[in-house]
């Protein structure tokens, strides 16, 4: 795993949204950019969650049917809601659509990204995630936070 200060973390990121824009195009390719992605490090869990802000520019909705990454044993999108009694729940969703002209924001205790098994990491590492939109995907370089930085 590589260790990155701040300011190459935030190059790094920059670098990343700026590609992923130029992911549309005509004849049916996405047009998503992805911003503010992190992943608190929390000691002594066997779970790490992601966050970030997936922006659809189309003309069309696009449908994030997966997650993967090969820095974890599963990684899996959550969908968490509340209740009328007030209790949370969170559950393992299929899919999240993203509307035309819309941003999805993936985030701590709404919808967001589980890694199951996550390797060791460290404030600063950075982890490759894919995200799968039927036959297309898009990597993303997610950097790891620390919790109180996480957003």
């Amino acid at each position: 795993m590589r260790h990155l200060t701040p300011l190459r973390a935030l190059a790094l990121l920059m670098s990343t949204t700026l590609a992923l824009a130029g992911c549309g195009g005509s004849g049916g390719g996405l047009d998503v950019s992805v911003t503010d992605a992190r992943s608190p490090v929390v000691a002594g869990t066997s779970t790490a969650g992601v966050y970030l802000d997936i922006t659809n520019d189309g003309d069309d909705d696009v449908v994030l049917t997966g997650v993967s990454s090969d820095a974890a044993t599963e990684v899996v999108l959550h969908h968490t809601a509340i209740g009328e009694d007030g209790a949370v729940t969170m559950s393992m969703a299929d899919e999240l659509v993203i509307p035309a002209g819309g941003t999805a924001t993936l985030t701590e205790g709404g919808d967001h990204i589980m890694l199951i098994d996550p390797e060791p990491r460290a404030v600063g590492d950075t982890l490759e995630l894919t995200l799968h939109f039927g036959d297309e995907a898009v990597s993303v370089e997610v950097p790891a936070t620390d919790l109180l930085d996480a957003g």
